[in-house]
């Protein structure tokens, strides 16, 4: 099976926002990095010998103010970082076949075999083809010519990921 879509910058940020609530190792290693501003705000607080009343108030502030930092850091990066890496954004050729994914854009051409798949997911809009725990291959729903379409081509990466992995 094969669907060319159009990758949008809007596309890699959906990318990365699911990765963070939805892929284990990216969530813990984004909520690891979003809890360092409240934990040097408690430790700057305790030098300071400041009241329990203060430090209270201030963690829960400090604690929403390091996860809008990280989700600020996290768009930009992922907002600039097709300036720097072309074809990252653009068309893209998709293809699933017994020997396993292959993907096609105007600099690259390049194919992993089921084995070399970590996972493979969606949810309402899109499916991700995972190559390791934070690198994924971006397939919009609306590059099908309908939600059918989407599910068969889903349905075919798994079985063909889970007969691919078997050997």
């Amino acid at each position: 099976m094969r669907v060319k879509a159009d990758i949008t910058r809007e596309d890699y940020w959906n990318f990365n926002k699911y990765a963070i609530f939805n892929v284990p190792y990216v969530r813990t290693t984004f909520i690891l990095s979003a809890l360092i501003l409240p934990i040097v705000v408690l430790v700057i607080e305790l030098l300071k010998n400041l009241s329990p009343s203060v430090i209270v108030v201030s963690m829960p502030v400090s604690t929403a103010a390091g996860f809008l930092l990280m989700i600020y850091i996290t768009k930009k990066q992922a907002m600039g970082l097709p300036d720097k890496k072309e074809g990252l954004i653009g068309e893209h050729i998709f293809e699933i076949g017994k020997s396993g994914f292959k993907e096609i854009t105007s600099v690259n051409r390049g194919s992993v075999s089921w084995n070399g798949v970590k996972s493979i997911m969606e949810n309402e809009e899109y499916i991700f083809i995972f190559k390791d725990k934070m690198m994924g291959h971006i397939i919009p729903k609306r590059a099908f010519s309908s939600p059918e379409e989407a599910k068969e081509f889903y349905n075919k990466a798994i079985s063909l990921w889970e007969a691919g992995k078997k050997k």
